[in-house]
């Protein structure tokens, strides 16, 4: 089972609910893995600072959020985290 958390930049951890899509990549020529994962929310999310993903309950992925974007559609939010 795949899982996501993220830590707010108030320090607070959350579990993101309903997974759309997500996407990791990893490259021995980058310097850094990329994570991209799209969600649906209940309301505007707050800022997040770091992202972790679980497999099987094992840690699979832990970065920085570099971007976050939330946008409403049909009274859901979407939320995109890379």
């Amino acid at each position: 089972m795949t899982r996501f958390t993220v830590v707010t930049v108030s320090g607070r951890v959350r579990s993101l609910g309903h997974i759309k899509s997500f996407r990791c990549c990893s490259s021995n020529t980058a310097p850094a893995d990329l994570l991209t994962v799209e969600a649906v929310v209940e309301n505007v999310a707050p800022e997040f600072a770091f992202i972790q993903m679980h497999i099987n309950d094992r840690l699979f992925f832990d970065g920085i959020v570099d971007e976050q974007v939330v946008k409403c559609r049909n009274r859901n939010f979407n939320l995109k985290i890379t």
